[in-house]
């Protein structure tokens, strides 16, 4: 195992393999038609944006489903 350290703290490479299975992981998983559609509702509405829908993610998910 090979151990490295950042600026916050140690990695093994272990956690790098984690890291890339997550990442595959969530490829996988946005690319549904479903998944993409979420995605381009909730962008348009400001998603990664500093505004109302970060603040309220919650309600902007909500209103997917009316």
């Amino acid at each position: 195992m090979i151990h490295t350290t950042g600026p916050g703290g140690t990695l093994d490479s272990g956690d790098r393999d984690l890291g890339r299975t997550d990442a595959a992981v969530f490829q996988a998983l946005i690319a549904s038609p479903e998944a993409r559609e979420r995605l381009a509702h909730l962008t348009g509405r400001g998603l990664q944006t500093p505004g109302p829908l970060e603040r309220d993610l919650g309600r902007a998910v909500a209103e997917l489903h009316r």
